[in-house]
């Protein structure tokens, strides 16, 4: 028997005798030789002649795939402008810049130094941070949306979130288009980026970065910072919502709600008690006699008995009663300053008395009450005959005035009785009494 050697170093005998498993076994048995089976063949044959595994973006945006789609550490950076892209890893989405809109990012400064973000969501350490622009964005981690400059309606959930926000800036620094308020002018020439003057508290929009030594801060609104010390060095901003133990602000956030020790004191709940703004309004575990002591230490707020609040209801309760004089009573009697023109003030004395020592006049009586009778003493000085007129509210009727007496002092009494604020009718006159 001869015994050859064929082509594909592939024994064979002279005799034709292998069969088809035969030949397949000794073939396989030598490198790259492995078995393919006929589905796998199948399967490739069903792959186009040019397909290849290095596809370019636009072969992939035609099936359908987000080719900013990305993994790994510092996955898609530095995309001047992303739309709907999903970054995973570390520094994801860094560098994002102006008009990056509804995107994700996860891990580790995901979506960092976004210049201008809107509807994106990260989740990691500082996610969104430096997100100099933004609203309604979504970031959960520790500083997340750190460095907001200025921004609308954002939530940051986590240590710290929202730590700097609205922060003061130096010069330089400032993002175009954003509003600012300067904090202090220092060297800067704030008329030559937007601003009308260099006086602190001017809001402008800046139109550079600037220049010097100067600082603003932007304004921060609508935005809700949850978890430990939210908020964390906030300075300025409105209808903000901090939560959080140590929650932090400045005094210049307005509609601020913060609970939790530490901050701005708007509401904080403390073992000692409940305190808004800054004043303790309860406290768990006093007594009432306890709240009582406090209370009246303070200004104002002097201890009030029971007695005397039964003496009070029962004096308001006399007031409106008609009621009978058990003693005599007495109105006070007003010396009046002899003058030119006497003045007499009939509220500090219905009853006045005046040594006249010239020629005089009664002037217009002040502080009249209707129905209220009147007397006015006039005596003469020690030389007598000295006259006395009238002011025009004092009606003497038909008679006329009267003559008082002439001796050296003499006393003569004059009664009047009080008609609405402005008149007196004269009733009559007594004349020379001595003194």
């Amino acid at each position: 028997m001869t015994i050859t050697k064929a082509r594909g170093s592939v024994w064979s005998r002279a005799d034709n005798s292998l069969s088809d498993a035969d030949i397949k076994t000794h073939y396989e048995a030598n490198l790259n030789t492995n078995e393919f089976d006929d589905v796998e063949k199948s399967k490739l044959a069903s792959i186009a002649a040019d397909a290849e595994k290095n596809m370019t973006k636009a072969e992939l945006d035609a099936l359908g795939i987000d080719a900013f789609s990305v993994n790994g550490v510092h996955a898609s950076s530095g995309f001047s402008s992303d739309q709907t892209s999903v970054g995973v890893g570390a520094w994801s989405l860094y560098n994002s810049e102006a008009n990056s809109a509804d995107n994700t990012a996860v891990g580790v400064s995901s979506m960092l130094a976004m210049t201008t973000g809107n509807g994106n969501s990260g989740l990691g350490n500082a996610s969104l941070s430096n997100c100099s622009t933004g609203w309604f964005n979504t970031a959960a981690g520790i500083e997340a949306l750190h460095g907001l400059y200025s921004g609308i309606s954002n939530v940051g959930i986590g240590d710290r979130a929202g730590y700097s926000a609205g922060a003061n800036l130096s010069a330089g620094n400032f993002v175009v288009g954003v509003d600012y308020t300067i904090s202090s002018s220092g060297d800067t020439d704030f008329t030559a980026i937007g601003a009308a003057d260099n006086s602190v508290g001017t809001t402008f929009t800046a139109t550079g970065a600037g220049s010097g030594t100067g600082t603003a801060y932007s304004n921060v609104s609508a935005n809700t910072f949850v978890g430990y010390r939210a908020g964390y060095d906030v300075v300025s901003g409105s209808e903000n919502t901090i939560l959080g133990y140590g929650a932090y602000g400045t005094s210049a956030m307005q509609g601020v709600l913060q609970l939790g020790a530490g901050g701005v004191e708007r509401l904080r709940v403390e073992d000692t008690g409940l305190y808004i703004n800054g004043v303790q309004f309860t406290a768990s575990g006093m007594t009432d006699a306890e709240v009582k002591i406090a209370y009246e230490n303070n200004a104002d707020t002097n201890e009030f008995s029971d007695g005397e609040e039964a003496k009070l209801a029962a004096l308001k309760d006399l007031l409106p009663l008609a009621n009978t004089w058990e003693r005599a009573q007495s109105p006070t009697k007003l010396t009046l300053t002899d003058a030119a023109t006497i003045d007499w003030d009939i509220e500090a004395g219905q009853s006045a008395e005046v040594t006249i020592t010239a020629n005089r006049a009664m002037g217009l009586p002040t502080n009249m009450t209707d129905s209220t009778a009147v007397l006015l003493v006039v005596k003469q000085d020690t030389s007598g005959a000295r006259l006395l007129s009238y002011d025009a509210a004092f009606d003497f009727g038909d008679d006329g005035s009267p003559t008082l007496s002439t001796g050296a002092n003499k006393v003569d009494v004059l009664t009047f009785m009080t008609v609405g604020t402005a008149n007196l009718r004269f009733l009559g006159i007594k004349k020379g009494f001595s003194v």
